[in-house]
């Protein structure tokens, strides 16, 4: 196999699936191989299997790496570390060399999350270079940088603003940025770039971001833009937005998505006109949206009729409504494993500690299983962990979690911080 670079490929993406430490000195030889892509498939490899001698291979090679596309990946690598400043003055020292905007960007993109003592001086940098190699680091503040993007912003009046500086101005939430935002958003045609505004304004917020995203609803027309756009009020709590998504729930002639969304959104509105909204269409549930046999027969359709009704008590929970709780259990109890994830994740994303996630700890389905403990988790309650701590002693659950992606990380979500603790 070894012998065969598709091969090696292949195994190397395997060690890395299975975490299998076993065989890491294999894994740092190849590190040298002769074969750029090799190299960078070790480098992911090495990420993923972790320790210091992983680390120490990767800050050997990255110093003498001659392609582009490698250095890339070992600088993605180092993200593995994020406490470690070796990793920080090896990514600075691999900045300071390339001028290549791929290399640069996976740079940044390792230190924003990381807490090198190198961060704030590589991002501050980067963002007085020549061409802006600007770049969405999460949420962590950087001194200055505000005045260094809106430095930027002021030279871009009336063009086009580039990508990664809008994906820079949302993450440091800069309301001084809004107008410009909203500007570009007026005269943009693309729906790729029009979604990445509307998530740059729902970042920042504010009363100027939120006013503009209840305009923008009020006259959309793309469906996954309508879709955005609720996201988005919903979360800014957009109260203005209120009478829209009303109408839009009570849409026959609207797409089952957009009005599922729609409930969504009035659930997050802290106006108890909302909450009665809500009650209204659950007690005239089939006249808005009829028998589930009355619908098209197909897959899109069929879909959204499984989880509107758990979305409508999703939205009634979130409002306060004792009546939506019982209801919530009973159709948990009603339900096929679809509407249950549909269920337990919406738990989850309210944080609530509700019965249904007792119910989804003991199922036998592994996408429920995989939710309720998601939904555990987000509680923070140790009511949950000696459940936790014998699923983490299933035999099945153990063994699954060779299986990389294909298990969704269920054994990486299981061992979380509090069963850790408890463990």
């Amino acid at each position: 196999v070894t012998r065969n670079d598709d091969l090696l490929l292949g195994l190397l993406q395997f060690i890395s699936d299975v975490a299998s430490l076993s065989v890491i000195d294999r894994v740092i030889a190849w590190l040298n191989h002769p074969a750029p892509d090799i190299r960078a498939a070790a480098a992911n490899t090495l990420s993923r299997l972790g320790g210091d001698a992983a680390l120490q291979a990767l800050l050997k090679r990255i110093r003498k790496e001659p392609v582009a596309e490698t250095q890339k990946h070992i600088a993605e690598a180092l993200a593995r570390w994020p406490d470690d400043p070796k990793a920080g003055a090896a990514c600075l020292q691999l900045f300071n060399r390339t001028n290549v905007p791929d290399v640069r960007r996976a740079v940044l993109v390792s230190a924003g999350n990381s807490n090198w003592p190198q961060r704030s001086g590589l991002i501050r940098r980067a963002m007085q270079m020549q061409g802006a190699v600007v770049v969405g680091v999460n949420a962590k503040p950087v001194p200055g940088l505000e005045d260094v993007l809106l430095g930027i912003l002021k030279k871009s009046a009336g063009k086009h603003l580039k990508p990664a500086l809008i994906d820079a101005l949302a993450t440091a939430r800069i309301a001084a940025a809004t107008p410009a935002l909203v500007q570009m958003l007026a005269r943009e045609k693309n729906v790729g770039m029009r979604l990445k505004l509307i998530f740059a304004l729902e970042r920042i917020g504010g009363n100027a971001a939120r006013d503009a995203l209840g305009e923008l609803l009020s006259s959309a027309k793309d469906e996954l833009e309508i879709e955005y756009l609720i996201n988005a009020v919903g979360h800014v709590k957009c109260v203005a937005a209120l009478p829209y998504l009303a109408r839009l729930a009570k849409d026959r002639s609207a797409p089952l998505s957009a009005r599922a969304q729609a409930l969504w959104g009035l659930g997050c509105m802290p106006d108890p006109r909302a909450r009665a909204e809500l009650e209204a269409i659950r007690k005239n549930f089939t006249k808005h949206f009829g028998q589930f046999s009355d619908r098209a027969v197909n897959h899109d359709t069929e879909y959204h009729m499984l989880i509107v009704k758990p979305q409508l008590l999703l939205a009634l929970y979130r409002t306060g409504s004792t009546t939506a709780e019982r209801e919530i259990h009973r159709l948990y109890r009603e339900s096929g494993p679809m509407g249950q994830t549909v269920l337990l994740s919406g738990i989850k994303e309210q944080k609530a500690d509700h019965p249904i996630i007792a119910d989804g700890l003991k199922s036998n389905e592994f996408a429920v299983l995989y939710f309720a403990i998601a939904a555990a988790r987000a509680t923070g309650s140790r009511t949950y962990v000696p459940r936790l701590r014998q699923l983490a002693g299933s035999p099945f659950l153990r063994s699954i979690s060779g299986l990389g992606n294909e298990s969704w990380g269920l054994y990486d979500l299981l061992l979380n911080d509090l069963l850790k603790e408890a463990l």
